[in-house]
């Protein structure tokens, strides 16, 4: 009877570890070679929904029903998070992003100047508003499902943080967790002052 729970158990745990790996597949899967997403670089375009939220659209800068491309937010910075929805690193990062974010708004020069987005990689729209709703992300985020823009981003591991000038130049990009959201606002202001 033990060994049959402790069979089960052993079975059971298997399989979640199975399902997380397979709903996070990108942490670590950096690409070999030059980075899309490589200092210097120019992101690939790509396009986005506009948010059903008036107050994100109104942040963004966007028009409602529009997709709209990274380079038609009207900031001179753009910071681009592409997280996995089961990855514990990622969750692990989402307060140090909010503290940035909330940093960046209490700025009076930064405040309508730079944006932050993030996408969800193979995250759906109901699993993303989860992951808003839970950790209370106050920027907007959007559903990557088939992982169409992580592939043209050049499949980075999960967390990667992104900051972008607003022709979508590459300033840094930052592959996995971070551990200090001053540093990444500094990093930001930084960036900005030169743009």
């Amino acid at each position: 009877m033990i060994q049959k729970k402790l069979l089960r158990s052993s079975l059971y745990l298997m399989v979640c570890i199975v399902l997380v790996l397979s709903w996070c597949p990108v942490y670590g899967s950096e690409t070999k070679g030059e980075k899309a997403f490589s200092p210097g670089k120019t992101l690939p375009q790509f396009t986005l929904d506009s948010p059903a939220s008036a107050k994100e659209r109104k942040y963004l800068g966007v028009k409602e029903g529009k997709p709209f491309s990274l380079t038609q937010i009207p900031a001179k910075i753009v910071v681009l998070e592409i997280f996995g929805v089961f990855c514990p690193h990622c969750r692990k990062q989402a307060p140090l992003l909010n503290k940035a974010y909330k940093m960046i708004r209490q700025d009076p020069d930064m405040r309508n100047d730079v944006k932050m987005i993030g996408i969800a990689a193979k995250g759906t729209e109901d699993l993303v508003g989860l992951w808003k709703k839970q950790l209370r992300v106050p920027f907007p985020l959007f559903a990557d499902p088939d992982l169409d823009i992580w592939k043209k981003i050049g499949k980075p591991g999960t967390p990667c943080t992104i900051v972008l000038s607003n022709s979508a130049k590459v300033l840094s990009a930052h592959l996995g967790e971070m551990e200090d959201s001053g540093k990444l606002f500094r990093e930001i202001k930084a960036f900005y002052g030169k743009q």
